[in-house]
């Protein structure tokens, strides 16, 4: 879960450091290029900025995630990139290529499952990729091949 103290703590230490221009790259980097907003982090993630920049700050050291955040964070990046599989992705100017479209993912997260990303527990997010596998992903593609087939 993305945490609002994380996310002060990271902005803080960031001004501190005085990385504001290269906080983005910070976030891509913590984030594997899923995102550059703190706010779109997941908690392990936001935790092991924390722990990256203190380190710089020289005011602490790198904080150890659990197996189950690891497992976790791992998921939601299966469940995102299922998305982009449905062609969720926008045009990042700063990047120069598609992206995931975070807001698009939480609307259908929110919709059906009436929680965030970050939110959900380890059975949940196991149960989301289910439904996706199974449902939405077949729904999707037996749709897209019908649209093909009346262009074609």
């Amino acid at each position: 879960m993305s945490e609002k103290r994380y996310i002060i703590t990271i902005k803080t230490i960031i001004g501190k450091l005085k990385l504001q221009k290269n906080s983005a790259d910070l976030v891509s980097g913590f984030t594997q290029g899923r995102t550059e907003h703190v706010s779109e982090m997941t908690s392990a993630e936001q935790l092991k900025l924390i722990g990256h920049l203190q380190f710089l700050q020289g005011t602490g050291t790198y904080i150890a995630t659990t197996e189950e955040d690891d497992a976790k964070d791992r998921m939601r990046k299966k469940i995102i990139s299922k998305y982009r599989e449905m062609n969720y992705n926008k045009w990042s100017d700063v990047k120069g290529r598609m992206v995931a479209d975070m807001e698009k993912i939480k609307e259908h997260l929110l919709l059906h499952w009436k929680k965030d990303i970050n939110d959900f527990t380890a059975k949940e997010l196991t149960r989301i990729i289910s439904v996706l596998d199974e449902q939405f992903l077949p729904w999707y593609y037996a749709n897209l091949n019908k649209e093909s087939n009346a262009q074609g």
